[in-house]
């Protein structure tokens, strides 16, 4: 995902460019990949997890990298905007840079950003709109804020500050991006018997509840 909404200008979007290593690595490393699977469940007591076919994989260790979900703002535009986490969700920026459309994309933060430059520099019409007052607020400080701000208005990207998710329709768009946040996902932990809050919580070591089960990533906390 980390390299999903950065390929747009570039046209890379060949799921080959989003690959951390290829295929080949993992044999030469001895690592059994699966892929197309789900884990339906884990099995603390008897160290296993279950998979969608029918599997059954033993485990010592085990490390939850379960990543997380979008959280998608209020209001019924939104049904039909799109929120770019998977390489499925930016499939559909392809027919949207190739009809130059007017894009507004709702968030305030870095990857509501990084979007807005690749499909500025794509050839759209782009406008970051958010309810806060400035941009970048949990990340840098004012001068910082500052030449961002100025470099995006070179780019000429626009930035609508005040704009309440219920009230996006104010603005002029022919397609809605959003980028306001994560839902970590929790559902598998949790109904293994994972203490889980927001996230899977982990201690300083990333170990959950169960000290030989750890969590990484967006799920943990």
């Amino acid at each position: 995902r980390t390299k999903i909404n950065k390929l747009f200008s570039e046209n890379k979007l060949d799921v080959k460019n989003f690959l951390l290593a290829p295929p080949e690595w993992y044999e030469e490393n001895s690592i059994r990949l699966l892929t197309g699977l789900m884990v339906m469940s884990i099995n603390k007591a008897k160290r296993e997890v279950c998979l969608n076919n029918g599997e059954i994989l033993k485990w010592d260790k085990l490390l939850l990298a379960l990543g997380a979900d979008s959280c998608k703002p209020e209001g019924s535009e939104f049904n039909e905007a799109i929120s770019i986490r998977s390489y499925e969700d930016a499939l559909k920026i392809v027919p949207l840079i190739e009809s130059g459309c007017n894009v507004v994309i709702y968030g305030l933060g870095l990857e509501a950003i990084e979007t807005a430059c690749q499909l500025k520099s794509a050839g759209l019409k782009v406008t970051l709109a958010g309810r806060g007052n400035t941009l970048l607020s949990r990340y840098f400080s004012g001068d910082l804020v500052a030449l961002i701000k100025k470099n995006l208005a070179k780019e000429g990207i626009s930035v609508e500050y005040g704009i309440q998710s219920v009230d996006i329709s104010k603005l002029p768009y022919d397609c809605l991006v959003y980028s306001t946040g994560i839902s970590p996902r929790i559902d598998l932990a949790r109904s293994g018997g994972i203490v889980t809050r927001k996230g899977i919580v982990v201690n300083e070591r990333m170990e959950t509840s169960d000290g030989d089960i750890y969590a990484a990533g967006d799920c943990a906390e």
